[in-house]
């Protein structure tokens, strides 16, 4: 505040200058949103290279969601069996407990199959709103979750599962958190070519060993 005075000393006007703060704000939080999926990303491609089993990388990928996207009520994967038909579903529930579960589910109950083939997500807003419920939506409703994500999960351009996030409170799912479920989807698939690659390596060691001993017998 700056007054403007008389010769006496009287106060004949006041400017108030006021700086515009909303901009810089938005824009703090944008950037802390970036730095939050960025820390979970580097950490997940870092702990899932380490990992060496199917559900030591769900445990990971699960509790990590958990933990930044704090609104869950669930987080989980899915992984596809498409030769018997059925898929085995690993969830963490947020309940203090953060326990890894397993379930497994007929594969044609999974509403979000056709869009995964296609390489595209779910996004479910309000379960209420669906005329009609799949068994997965059932099993959704029951577990208190009425909103969700389904994110393909892709590796070699294959279809092996989905990563899948849901909220209690309808529409409560971001954009920026679609992006960090994308993101750490793509970590993972990237991981388990890692094992792809790793099991063909021993599968090579021991047909060579395998081989050494034969031939050390026949001599």
């Amino acid at each position: 505040n700056t007054p403007i005075v008389d010769e006496r000393g009287n106060v004949l006007k006041q400017i108030e200058i006021f700086n515009d703060i909303t901009e810089k704000k938005r824009y703090e939080i944008q950037l802390n949103k970036y730095s939050n999926r960025l820390e979970t990303l580097n950490l997940a491609k870092e702990e899932l290279l380490r990992s060496e089993t199917t559900d030591a990388v769900a445990e990971y990928v699960l509790g990590s969601l958990a933990q930044r996207i704090t609104y869950l009520k669930r987080t989980s994967v899915a992984l596809f069996d498409f030769q018997d038909g059925f898929l085995e579903l690993l969830y963490v529930m947020r309940d203090g407990n953060r326990k890894m579960n397993r379930i497994i589910m007929p594969m044609d109950s999974f509403r979000s199959l056709p869009n995964l083939l296609k390489n595209e997500h779910v996004l479910i807003n309000d379960l209420a709103n669906e005329k009609e419920l799949s068994t997965s939506d059932l099993e959704n409703l029951d577990a208190g979750v009425h909103s969700y994500l389904v994110m393909p999960l892709y590796s070699h351009g294959e279809l092996i599962g989905s990563v899948n996030i849901g909220a209690v409170k309808p529409n409560s799912i971001s954009a920026d958190d679609i992006e960090m479920v994308r993101e750490v989807a793509d970590a993972m698939a990237k991981s388990g070519q890692q094992w792809r690659y790793r099991n063909i390596i021993e599968q090579k060691s021991e047909g060579i060993s395998t081989s050494i001993l034969y031939a050390r017998r026949i001599q």
